[in-house]
């Protein structure tokens, strides 16, 4: 089983609401790619498909995927 647990504040709910409507992507991706010597690499994008391993975590209007 996968846990994921974060809170997303109200303000940022909106202002990925508002990019989201403006790209005219439905979703909120959020990536984490681990990295060499760096660590792990945190990606931000927009997306209009849910993946097959996606965990998708829905705050009121706003859908975020992660993969």
């Amino acid at each position: 089983m996968f846990c994921i647990m974060f809170d997303v504040s109200n303000s940022a709910l909106k202002r990925i609401l508002e990019v989201s409507k403006r790209n005219k992507k439905k979703f909120f991706r959020i990536s984490i790619d681990g990295g060499g010597c760096q660590g792990f690499s945190y990606k931000f994008d927009f997306d209009d498909e849910i993946s097959e391993n996606d965990k998708v975590l829905e705050f009121n209007d706003v859908k975020i995927l992660v993969d």
